[in-house]
């Protein structure tokens, strides 16, 4: 087995494990990347999207691996083809994806934060976020308590500044 496949595996395997956490809420920058968009309609984060597309060439690289060092065939490469047409299936269908992704609701932090705020606040959340320093990011990916009272500090920033510019502070 050559290295190109080798390499295809571990980078399949790094993705896996990236998209794992944005699954499970411990990474919260590529969720808040997406909310930083202006225009069009909304684009909401479908998080099992990249889990099938990354799952499914992690299959293919795992089961070419597998054959070539024992010399077992498995059907395990029909099963990640099937994993990658689906994803590029919801890739082409965002808005039918978008529902199907409602029902599942991972992960639970984005899906609180679509309920609690608005566009415009989100949009204002994901600009905030570029702003923190690596360790506030760090401590609000693992704890979602402490991100959510940020994002309510950020929302009362937000709101503040939209009703009265006499009491925000430099101007009026």
């Amino acid at each position: 087995m050559g290295i190109i496949p080798l390499a295809v595996f571990f980078v399949a395997l790094a993705c896996l494990g990236r998209h794992c956490l944005v699954l499970f809420g411990r990474l919260k920058g590529p969720i808040l990347h997406e909310c930083e968009k202006y225009g069009g309609d909304e684009a909401y984060y479908l998080a099992l999207l990249p889990l099938l597309l990354w799952g499914g060439v992690f299959i293919i690289t795992l089961s070419t691996w597998l054959s070539a060092l024992a010399g077992l065939s498995f059907p395990l490469m029909g099963l990640g083809v099937v994993m990658i047409l689906g994803a590029l299936a919801g890739y082409n269908s965002p808005t039918v994806m978008a529902r199907w992704h409602r029902l599942v609701r991972l992960p639970r932090w984005y899906h609180e934060l679509l309920d609690r705020t608005d566009r415009y606040e989100r949009r204002r959340i994901a600009y905030m976020w570029l702003r923190l320093p690596w360790r506030a990011r760090l401590a609000y990916n693992g704890d979602d308590r402490a991100f959510f009272v940020w994002v309510d500090l950020i929302v009362m920033g937000t709101v503040l500044d939209e009703e009265d510019p006499a009491l925000t502070p430099g101007r009026g």
